[in-house]
């Protein structure tokens, strides 16, 4: 778990209300040290010396604000319904997405170990953890025997919030996007509205609620479009209109699924039918922090935005 340094932290820096009653003694601390209720002075101390550096100034980058009101949903409405990404945010996110499917085949990897007794051959290396756990017994050696992995995986789905029908929608958008190079992966995803949170004159800022990539691009159908409401009739939600498109326009054998829990079993036997295999990865193998980086984008109402963008987003933010 990517996150547990951020538990501990979290849980080390916790602290209970303070206690009135007389179940226990209070102490009370100041910057130099205290009296214990025995009366002894306790003196605090640092075991390793701290040395102060330097003062320095940091720069921090502001944004640019608007000319007069209103002129960022100007240039916003201009651009109508051009909407473009921002190459430096792709470049990112294509990372992020090669990423886990790297994650993915690992995962697969290691879920395909057999560990057996050592007899001739050494295979893939000793199984320390198995070995030690039966030396006391059985003083026998294991080994691990890899199972190769045949396939790659070219689509990705990760869903952050289903956004169940009934509910208030919370991610009513819904987009297509085609591949501008052949560096780039087709995605679908459904999110905020754009334009709804601008950040800079026709830049805008969107949160995601799922998504789906496909690399090398296929020209990825615009799937959200009801034109193709016939292909999608037994899905119930966008998260499993986007799982289903990967089954159906997915040209390798694995389909990494990236949720906070496992699709319907249905899936699963739909991908076994179309000689695909899902694989299914719990969100919470991703550090919450690098998940922002394909959670939170941005959407520029033209190309000619691509020219500014960079004085509004900020990337290492």
């Amino acid at each position: 778990d990517d996150d547990y340094a951020w538990k501990v932290m979290e849980r080390a820096t916790k602290y209970p209300f303070n206690d009135e009653s007389d179940m226990y003694e209070t102490l009370k601390m100041g910057i130099e040290g205290a009296y214990d209720p025995n009366g002894r002075y306790i003196k605090l101390r640092r075991h390793h010396p701290y040395s102060y550096g330097e003062e320095k100034d940091v720069p921090l980058r502001k944004r640019p604000e608007e000319k007069f009101p209103g002129e960022w949903r100007d240039k916003w409405e201009e651009g109508g319904y051009d909407t473009v990404s921002w190459p430096p945010e792709d470049i990112i996110e294509e990372d992020y997405f090669s990423f886990i499917r790297k994650k993915t085949i690992k995962n697969l990897k290691n879920q395909r170990i057999k560990i057996e007794e050592f007899k001739s051959s050494m295979m893939d290396g000793i199984a320390i953890k198995e070995t030690i756990r039966n030396w006391a017994f059985k003083q026998k050696i294991y080994v691990k025997n890899i199972q190769q992995i045949h396939g790659r995986i070219d689509t990705i789905v990760v869903i952050f919030d289903e956004d169940n029908e009934g509910e208030k929608e919370k991610y009513p958008y819904k987009l297509t996007w085609l591949a501008e190079h052949d560096r780039e992966s087709d995605m679908a995803f459904y999110s905020t509205f754009p334009g709804a949170y601008l950040i800079g004159p026709g830049i805008s800022h969107v949160e995601v609620g799922g998504l789906l990539s496909i690399f090398p691009a296929i020209y990825l159908r615009p799937i959200f479009d009801p034109f193709f409401d016939f292909e999608f009739r037994d899905t119930k939600n966008k998260a499993e209109r986007l799982l289903k498109a990967a089954i159906l326009y997915s040209k390798e054998k694995y389909i990494a699924y990236a949720a906070e829990k496992p699709p319907r079993k249905y899936f699963f036997s739909l991908a076994g039918i179309k000689n695909r295999e899902l694989v299914y990865i719990p969100l919470d193998n991703f550090s919450q922090e690098s998940l922002k980086t394909i959670k939170h984008i941005h959407i520029l109402a033209g190309r000619d935005k691509r020219k500014v963008a960079h004085n509004y987003i900020f990337l290492n933010d």
